[in-house]
């Protein structure tokens, strides 16, 4: 899987920039004949559109993702839950069908509208299996909402904690999948995929007035960085990494810049 930061800096959500602590993720599927990320967030990149997630997941291409937003800034996605709390993502469609009215549709030619969402699904599952294993999630948990970790826009309205959209239910049983079966494979990538990743932690905070001033001090500085609430402690997280060189050189530019590091094994 390969992420392109795409920032889509004309879209007022991105402007806006509100900040929050994500507690898990919520899945979109993007509700037109698309199946191009690109074309979506160049769609997307302009004042005049009331939408925004943190990635959006190509199908024309196998594990390509946008991040469009950084994780920790409220999205407009759902108009609910999923804004305030979660990691929004919408998975694109494909161009071998065409929507008739709301979550209607015909399906052109079979093979490739298959092809497609069974190209975006698997690039999602790499997708989440990277955030949860970034946060130390477990995606067949339950939040406190009642809503799994890892949910979806359908069941968050069905929650009544999201719009009445009902995507991506309306189009899975075509593939013959469901969030059930989502969670599980995400959860079967994690288990399967146990590769060491080494956290750079730069600060940690009781209080998260005092945690978002030094997040904000450290990308002033240039450096990715988002807040993570773990044991009543809001910790600083500024990169992780697959290797250990990687992660001691991103503690050395951090302690040269004048931010205390640590690695997180």
């Amino acid at each position: 899987m390969k992420i392109i930061k795409n920032y889509l800096t004309r879209n007022r959500c991105y402007q806006q920039n509100v900040k929050r602590i994500p507690v898990g993720i919520q899945l979109h599927t993007i509700g037109t004949a698309q199946g191009t990320a690109q074309s979506v967030a160049d769609y997307w990149n302009q004042s005049s559109v009331s939408a925004c997630v943190t990635y959006i997941v190509d199908c024309d291409t196998e594990g390509k993702v946008l991040q469009t937003l950084p994780e920790d800034v409220r999205t407009w996605a759902d108009a609910g839950y999923g804004n305030k709390y979660l990691i929004t993502f919408e998975i694109c469609e494909s161009d071998a069908m065409r929507y008739t009215g709301g979550a209607d549709y015909i399906v052109l030619d079979e093979g490739k509208f298959r092809a497609d969402l069974l190209r975006g699904y698997r690039t999602a599952i790499e997708l989440c299996a990277d955030i949860c294993r970034r946060y130390g999630w477990d995606p067949q948990t339950r939040l406190s909402s009642g809503l799994y970790l890892i949910s979806s826009h359908d069941e968050g309205r069905r929650a009544g904690l999201s719009s009445s959209h009902v995507d991506p239910t309306h189009i899975w049983p075509k593939i013959g999948k469901t969030m059930d079966d989502f969670r599980r494979e995400v959860k079967a990538a994690l288990e399967g995929n146990s590769r060491k990743i080494y956290l750079v932690q730069a600060g940690a905070y009781e209080e998260k007035e005092n945690a978002d001033a030094w997040r904000e001090k450290l990308r002033r500085a240039g450096f990715e960085a988002f807040i993570k609430e773990e044991n009543g402690q809001y910790k600083i997280q500024a990169g992780a990494f697959e290797k250990e060189e990687n992660a001691r050189k991103r503690m050395e530019e951090l302690e040269a810049a004048g931010f205390p590091a640590f690695i997180v094994p």
